[in-house]
């Protein structure tokens, strides 16, 4: 089935272009690349459905279950908004640790419109599977606007005056965002839990990154196999299971064979779930086995 023609617009810089994918949501596509950061179906809905939901964040999340999330790929952070703001409407505390090797422009965050991107997606029907509906309720993003805001200031930030060790900040009162600049390739653990020690919040729940439990789910998100070849190997895949705790689930939209026979490589137990409606008809969820 060709891919539908989804017009462009420039963005203020050169190398992205906006697309307006089909459950009218914004996502930038590379020009380098030739690949759009989210699915053209839907961004919103992709986020929604392959990573909050079947990750098991979105169930904990509503049960007010102190939750550690680790993502590979932040792009248009449009993954971690969207979990920050469930954590901040359910008051429970999110510690999540992102991966990027080129942190976007805060004035393009800032751009995305992606308050209005949920609403759009959620009016729309898009947020469920064909077999599913976890019943997203927009009252659950209304603090998107100040998520967005505080990411903005804390990227612009940094990126005057950019440390040598991962960005650490608060972001609400109840999310605290580990941003590692670099090549994930390269990341282990052990480097997110040194910067929780030296960062600028001190408060219990980020001191929780450093215990040895691991992460509670791992957003495997980065460009896909064929342009972002390094970041689909055994060794790194490796590295994000053993992050995870027993019980943890990893989920990705690619279901290449691949993959999914690098991750049982590594112990995991691997399934294909429902794509959002509208979007692949199948993607990736793997989970590490519980202790006996």
């Amino acid at each position: 089935m060709p891919t539908p023609n989804r017009p462009r617009q420039p963005t203020s810089h050169s190398a992205w272009q906006w697309l307006v994918t089909d459950d009218g949501s914004r996502t930038l596509w590379d020009v380098g690349r030739e690949e759009t950061f989210h699915s053209g179906c839907g961004a919103v809905a992709e986020t929604l459905i392959v990573y909050v939901d079947h990750s098991g964040v979105l169930s904990r999340l509503r049960q007010r279950v102190p939750t550690r999330v680790l993502e590979y790929g932040l792009g248009t952070a449009t993954s971690f908004l969207l979990t920050a703001s469930l954590a901040e409407h359910y008051r429970t505390p999110l510690v999540y640790t992102a991966l990027e090797c080129s942190l976007l422009p805060s004035e393009i965050l800032g751009q995305l419109d992606l308050a209005k991107s949920v609403e759009s997606c959620l009016s729309g029907g898009f947020a469920k599977t064909p077999v599913a509906d976890p019943l997203f309720e927009l009252r659950e993003f209304a603090e998107l606007p100040s998520m967005i805001g505080a990411l903005v200031d804390a990227v612009a930030e940094w990126q005057q005056r950019p440390i040598p060790r991962p960005l650490v900040t608060r972001i609400g009162q109840f999310v605290t965002l580990q941003l590692w600049i670099g090549d994930a390739c390269h990341w282990t653990p052990q480097q997110t839990q040194l910067s929780a020690l030296h960062g600028t919040a001190s408060d219990a729940n980020q001191m929780h990154t450093g215990q040895a439990a691991g992460y509670d789910a791992v957003y495997f998100d980065p460009f896909s196999p064929e342009t972002n070849p390094e970041l689909w190997t055994s060794e790194v895949l490796e590295v994000a299971a053993a992050a995870l705790c027993p019980g943890g689930l990893l989920t990705s939209y690619c279901v290449k064979s691949t993959v999914r026979r690098a991750m049982q490589q590594c112990g995991m137990l691997v399934h294909k779930a429902a794509g959002p409606v509208g979007g692949k008809r199948e993607v990736l969820v793997a989970q590490r086995p519980a202790r006996p």
